[in-house]
This record gives structure tokens, C-alpha cells and sequence, in this order.
């Protein structure tokens, strides 16, 4: 009440920031007053302004991969007292020595993903990792995927990344200005592909999901210039995201390096084939509507079992082709072989009529149904593909080898 026995109602307003400085932001505050206000931070800054390997660095942009920033002699002073601050400042300057030295350096590719999860960060053939969330550096985005608020619970829960695919790979020291230094350049994404094929080949597995979210640079361990060296660039990389999050263990990964090494063994053109088809299917495992994924999945089968441009009889080659590619016995091919017709003809009916066997109710909930059968056929399919590549298949359907 206002004293005049007017009431009195206070004005909301929307809290659109939460005022916190970021973990960079943070990491240069706090070392910038330690290089400018203590003893340690001005005899290791006058110290570094003497030594021409540091000199080097005016006029040219450290490499980071996918991105490149100058670098000023405090930047390097604020990594020493905060290496010195974990390990000591005598081993702090021998990773410095050693990293002033080296032509190349090593940066961490790290594509964080959607969808997946770990208990414990999982190592891989060709130095790929899986690692969660809090094993990853310290960085902004790993503060703001564990602190990011009311979105960290509840169903904002799994727009956030819980880990990261990773590799390290070495590239020159600085920035590409020449052809040659360009090639050599060219190497780290040719070497940041395999993460994105990792994630795609992880959604052929059951009850997996992996969508490519962001993709960034740090350095590794405790090398220069840790959190002092800017962004490591990337964008976030957009897609159908997902609403689940499924779990990943070491167990999967016998499977996951045989799916990455035979993957990898293929032609190029195969390759982007292939990437197609496993882009379609991680699609259709996300999807929730059920007429998408129906038109996803149908696509990605089609694509797998038709890949020979075979224009005769389309709907009979696609279910023969896929009950002896997957099945086994021949009850597990006739099963396939229904499967498959099923899939054909709601892809049809959706992509003709908009809707999935709209004056049929009943075939219309028995397709719904078998959604997760489908998943499973087309997963088992394309595994198949990967593991033992594209069959002759006029043999495989024939059950002998034609000359």
C-alpha cells in the first residue's frame, strides 16, 4: 500500500541474462591480474618479452584447426601461471620450451553430439574417443552444457550435448600462407571426417541415437595456450534434433571400430553414398512423425537395396533383395520379406497421398506398430552393407553365382 492507501503493484521484468562471465572470460580476468599485480606474473611476462621464439609470433595467427587467432605475448604469461598452478612452474616451462620448439602442435577435434550418452568415456581405434561431458576440457561450452540451467533438467534435458566424439590431431603451428602449408592444412579435416562418420555410423546400431551439434577446437591437455587462446572456432550444425538420449558402453565398441574400419576402407564415392543413406536413417530413428519417419526410412532402404538403377519390377526387387541380405533362415526372409512390403507401401501411400493408408485404419496402426521393427531391418540392413559391402544380387537372390 502507498501511504496515500493507494496499492501499490511492483512491475515484473524478464531476467534475459544471468549476469555470470563466462569460463574464458573468467580464466582471463583472474590470470590478467595475476600477470599485473604479483611478482610471479611480472617477472614471467618480462621474462617471455625477451625470448625470440615468443617474438615469433608478431605478425602471423596461431593455427587451431578450423580457425586461427594472434596471440600476444600476456596470453602466453597467463597460460604459464596457470600451468604453474596445476603441475609447478618448472614442468610448466618445459611445455613450454618443448611447444616453442615443435613446427607442429596438436589440437583436440571435438564434435559435440546430440542423443547420446556414457557412463564412462570410451577410447577407440584410430585415437577417436567418445568422452562425456565432464571429461572434456575446460571450456565455455563444456560450462554451459552443465550449467545452463532450468534447461539441464526435465525435457529441455536432451538438447544438450553430453559428449563429445573426439580426436587429436597435430597441425602446423601457424596459420597456412603458403600452397604447401595449405596442404599440410587441408589434412586436419580430411582426418575431422572421421568424426562426423563416427557419429552417423553409431545410429546403426540399435537403440542408439547421434546427431552432430557443434564442432570445435581445444588444445590438448595442458599445452598451450589452454583457455587464453580464444574460440577454437566451429558453428553449430543443424539437423532434426531428438527429444531421447540413449546410452553408449565400452561394450559396443568392438562393434563401433569393426563398423569406423570397414567404413573408412571404401571407395570415395561409396563413402558418399553411404553417408546419404546413414543420414536418412538417423533421421527416421528421430523422427516423431510417423509419416516422416515412414518417407525417411522407405528412402534409406531404397537407396541401400536399389543401388543398381534396375528399373524392372522396383517393389518386388526391394523386398527380395532385402529378406536375403538380412535373413538368415527361411522363415527370417519371409518375415523380412512381409516387413518390406509393409515399409514400400506406406512410403507410397505417404508420399502420393500426404498421409499413411489414410482409408485403412487398421493397416494404418499395424504400420505404426512395426515402426521399431522397421528401424531394426533397416539397421541390420545397412550394417550389412558396411560389414560386407554391396552383394551381386542376382547370386545372392539366386542362392548361386551366376558367370
Amino acid at each position: 500500500m502507498s501511504e496515500g492507501g493507494d496499492l501499490y503493484f511492483p512491475n515484473l521484468e524478464m531476467t534475459t541474462s544471468d549476469h555470470r562471465l563466462t569460463f574464458s572470460m573468467h580464466a582471463h580476468l583472474t590470470y590478467s591480474k595475476v600477470i599485473g599485480e604479483t611478482d610471479f606474473g611480472k617477472q614471467v611476462l618480462q621474462k617471455l618479452e625477451r625470448d625470440p621464439r615468443i617474438a615469433e609470433f608478431q605478425g602471423k595467427l596461431l593455427s587451431k584447426g578450423s580457425s586461427a587467432g594472434a596471440v600476444q605475448t600476456q596470453h602466453f604469461a597467463m597460460w604459464l601461471a596457470w600451468c604453474t598452478s596445476k603441475i609447478g612452474e618448472e614442468n610448466a616451462w618445459k611445455i613450454l620450451d618443448k611447444w616453442l620448439e615443435a613446427e607442429q602442435i596438436e589440437v583436440l577435434s571435438s564434435l559435440w553430439v546430440l542423443g547420446l550418452e556414457a557412463d564412462s568415456s570410451i577410447r577407440l581405434s584410430g585415437g577417436l574417443s567418445i568422452q562425456k561431458v565432464e571429461d572434456m576440457p575446460d571450456s565455455n561450452e563444456k560450462e554451459k552444457y552443465l550449467t545452463v540451467g532450468r534447461d539441464s533438467f526435465g525435457i529441455g534435458a536432451a538438447s544438450l550435448p553430453k559428449c563429445a566424439i573426439t580426436k587429436a590431431i597435430k597441425i602446423p603451428k601457424f596459420w597456412a600462407t603458403t600452397p604447401q602449408k595449405e596442404i599440410e592444412a587441408q589434412k586436419y579435416w580430411n582426418q575431422s571426417q572421421s568424426l562426423y562418420d563416427l557419429a552417423s555410423l553409431l545410429n546403426t546400431i540399435p537403440n542408439l541415437f547421434c546427431v552432430p551439434h557443434f564442432h570445435t577446437n581445444y588444445t590438448v591437455g595442458l599445452e598451450p595456450i589452454g583457455p587464453f587462446g580464444g574460440s577454437g572456432g566451429g558453428a553449430p550444425l543443424f539437423d532434426v534434433g531428438t527429444s531421447t538420449v540413449s546410452k553408449i558402453s565400452s561394450d559396443h565398441s568392438e562393434l563401433v571400430d569393426l563398423l569406423l574400419s570397414k567404413f573408412v576402407s571404401k571407395d570415395d564415392s561409396e563413402k558418399d553414398r553411404l553417408r546419404l543413406i546413414l543420414s536418412r536413417l538417423s533421421q527416421a530413428k528421430r523422427r516423431i512423425q510417423i509419416e516422416d519417419k515412414i518417407l525417411d526410412l522407405g528412402i534409406a532402404l531404397e537407396m541401400l537395396l536399389l543401388n543398381d538403377n534396375e528399373k524392372d519390377q522396383l517393389a518386388l526387387q526391394f523386398r527380395l533383395r532385402g529378406s536375403w541380405l538380412v535373413g538368415e533362415t527361411a522363415l527370417e526372409r519371409i518375415e523380412i520379406y512381409d516387413l518390406l512390403k509393409e515399409i514400400y507401401e506406406a512410403r507410397s501411400s505417404v508420399a502420393h497421398t500426404g498421409s499413411l493408408h489414410r482409408k485403412n485404419y487398421r493397416k494404418a496402426e499395424k504400420t505404426k506398430a512395426n515402426i521399431p521393427r522397421y528401424e531394426n531391418l533397416a539397421e541390420s540392413a545397412l550394417q550389412q552393407i558396411i560389414l560386407g559391402g554391396v552383394p551381386e544380387w542376382r547370386d545372392l537372390v539366386l542362392g548361386v553365382k551366376v558367370s
